[in-house]
């Protein structure tokens, strides 16, 4: 295994009597706002940070499991449910928060599995210089590519290695943060088979009532049985806001079922076999009391589809909120490409504004009526559906042009040849409203936002125009 001498430099560094304590979560959930850099970080104190750029921007969501969809019966020592994503595959993983410590106890991602005795991280207290070590075996798992009857073996040890303050890219500092360094050991295999290990080397900076650590960082590589490439990766904490995660049903479509083709207005979407497609980023402009074609290819028949508009932008899909209900596309059909034309019928009463649209399909079956449930064979996809935009014409009028794009300070330049107060509101990619303001200048104030990309919708009088925005 190769060795992260950057990592294990924390064996060198002060350390300070502080302890790990249970953090405080909000009982109503929360989302934590990061971002990610493709690299590990160095960890000699003093830990300042602010000369790193990272971009990524992601969430990590924490909601109480009885509050969730999954069973506390099923994980009976998860506290929480985590959700987030690796890569570009979502991650919903299963933690314990107790007064005695934190534990981990199964995921659903590429693999699912699930952790009957809990797999303790570290205890609490966990004060500056202890160490803690802990195994479970044979835990049973499955995922899409993997041969049957697959076990892991997960070992850990963590030790507090230091505590101070640290200072994020962001300039933000935080005070009393402790450093924990963990070794975390994965042993995959079938019975009586040569295993594939997965080692993966970490340091986490844990700062008070926080759910995750304000920094995590860490190198994996493998051996034995399997050869994948290394993984270094770090992740930043940058905001705290309210609960909010998008499901994200992840179903097997290794064998042709979902979707090959989404077919929507502006949407002209070729896809392979996600399991769960983010494609949120095309959007189908669609026009209250209107019908449209929608045209979807799959590789295996009897898929039943149902397709979702979330007219009040709250993350659940109902039954009031179908626009199309189990069309069969290739009935009675096996393996093989099939295609289908249905009609798409915007309600005249439709809520304006642009709303994740989702398409799901689920083999020999209707989908359930719940959004967010798995079916064993399947595709969930989801898209942006924008109600009500108005015509060509406005933009062509407006002419609207934001400078510079990308922006890389606090200001972003608004301009147009129709004069006026401009109604200035800014979307995030889920549809979430981060700004709404009048202007009389043409200066945005963008220094709030989080690096990422944004809808800008500037209206004057009743013409309306809708732009792309990068922040760096």
């Amino acid at each position: 295994m190769k060795k992260i001498t950057i990592l294990l430099l924390i064996f060198s560094v002060s350390t300070y009597a502080q302890t790990l304590q249970m953090p405080n979560i909000p009982s109503e959930g929360v989302t934590y706002e990061t971002v990610s850099q493709n690299a590990i970080i160095s960890v000699d104190q003093p830990w300042d940070y602010s000369s790193l750029n990272p971009i990524d921007v992601s969430n990590v969501s924490l909601q109480l499991i009885e509050d969730s969809q999954y069973s506390p019966s099923l994980y009976p020592n998860t506290t929480h449910v985590k959700y987030g994503t690796s890569g570009d595959q979502s991650v919903v993983q299963f933690p314990g928060f107790t007064e005695t410590g934190y534990s981990y106890n199964g995921e659903l991602s590429i693999i699912e599995n699930n952790y009957e005795t809990p797999l303790i991280i570290n205890p609490y207290p966990f004060t500056v210089g202890d160490t803690h070590t802990d195994a479970i075996y044979d835990v049973s798992f499955t995922c899409a590519v993997c041969p049957p009857y697959m076990f892991r073996d997960h070992q850990v040890t963590s030790e507090a290695m230091a505590s101070g303050p640290v200072t994020m890219p962001d300039g933000t500092v935080h005070e009393n943060v402790v450093l924990i360094y963990s070794i975390a050991t994965f042993s995959d295999a079938q019975t009586g088979s040569s295993p594939c290990v997965t080692t993966r080397e970490s340091v986490f900076f844990w700062s008070e009532d926080f759910g995750i650590p304000i920094i995590e960082s860490f190198y994996q590589s493998s051996s034995g049985a399997c050869s994948f490439d290394d993984v270094q990766f770090t992740r930043f904490l940058t905001g705290v806001g309210e609960f909010s995660n998008v499901c994200q049903p992840s179903q097997d479509c290794s064998v042709g079922d979902g979707f090959q083709q989404f077919t929507l207005a502006e949407i002209d979407n070729s896809s392979g076999c996600e399991g769960f497609g983010d494609f949120t980023d095309q959007v189908a402009n669609l026009d209250p009391g209107s019908t449209y074609d929608l045209t979807v290819v799959t590789g295996w028949g009897q898929q039943y589809m149902t397709v979702w508009i979330d007219y009040n932008d709250d993350l659940v899909f109902t039954n009031d909120e179908k626009v199309v209900t189990d069309y069969i596309i290739g009935a009675g059909l096996g393996q093989g490409v099939h295609d289908a034309t249905v009609d798409f019928v915007v309600p005249s009463d439709a809520t304006p504004g642009e709303h994740r649209m989702r398409a799901k399909t689920s083999w020999n079956a209707p989908v359930p009526d719940d959004g967010c449930e798995i079916s064993e064979y399947g595709e969930t996809e989801d898209y942006t559906a924008n109600i009500g935009t108005l015509g060509v014409n406005d933009e062509d009028i407006m002419q609207v042009r934001l400078f510079p794009n990308p922006v890389d300070g606090n200001f972003v330049t608004i301009q147009t040849p129709i004069n006026g107060t401009k109604e200035i509101e800014v979307f995030d990619l889920v549809g979430k409203r981060v700004i709404n303001i009048n202007l009389i200048s043409d200066s945005l104030d963008v220094s709030e936002l989080n690096p990422g990309i944004y809808m800008v919708k500037v209206t004057i009088e009743n013409l309306t125009s809708t732009s792309k925005l990068i922040i760096k």
